[in-house]
């Protein structure tokens, strides 16, 4: 007697490991970038929170990991 196999990828824990990898980069590159759209399009600060808010991003949701953080007064 032959078992036929279903038609599909089969999922295996490794392969969703790595799926689940891979949408949580991409959503960090998305969060990033509207993170600084909205930023760059701001008028002040607060407008650029209350953005965020709106959106349910946080300001630090921006920044790249381990990438330097710029200081007041860095002109940066």
């Amino acid at each position: 007697m032959t078992w036929a196999r279903r038609p599909g990828a089969v999922r295996t824990p490794e392969r969703m490991n790595q799926a689940r990898a891979v949408e949580e980069d991409h959503q960090l590159v998305t969060h990033q970038r509207a993170v600084r759209t909205v930023a760059g399009q701001a008028v002040d600060a607060t407008d650029c929170l209350r953005l965020l808010e709106m959106l349910g991003l946080e300001p630090g949701d921006g920044r790249v990991p381990g990438a330097p953080r710029a200081e007041p007064g860095d002109g940066a």
